[in-house]
């Protein structure tokens, strides 16, 4: 039991802190996509501006909305720095568990964020 105290103890400051920030993306970036599908807050399917176009009107870029270019812009940054998270964590149980938890909620996102941009654009038309 102490061996695995200090493994723990021995990973590396950046790969620990960089693991804490993609939870965090992560969690946003999952709980965004949940509401994207509920009309009351992505205004899909009503005649008015969901809660979402409401919030986020004063932040529009090149005509997207905030919260669509927030999902861009973060998938990209989980995309590039989970780079390091999944090498160390890898996709098997045999790496360390919590960069492994890590990789495989990053590969999970990447795979959303392709729904989410699919019903997005289908959507726009």
């Amino acid at each position: 039991m102490p061996d695995q105290i200090s493994n723990r103890d021995s990973r590396p400051p950046f790969l620990k802190a960089l693991d804490r920030i993609l939870r965090g993306l992560l969690a946003i970036n999952f709980a965004l996509f949940v509401l994207a599908f509920i009309p009351a807050y992505s205004g899909i399917g009503q005649r008015e501006p969901g809660l979402s176009d409401r919030l986020f009107k004063a932040h529009v870029l090149y005509g997207w909305s905030g919260d669509v270019v927030w999902m861009c812009a973060s998938t990209l940054l989980i995309g590039v720095a989970s780079i390091p998270i999944i090498v160390v964590g890898g996709v098997t149980e045999t790496k360390e568990p919590p960069f492994h938890r890590t990789a495989i909620l990053c590969l999970m996102w990447l795979a959303c964020f392709l729904v989410y941009l699919v019903y997005t654009v289908i959507h726009m038309f």
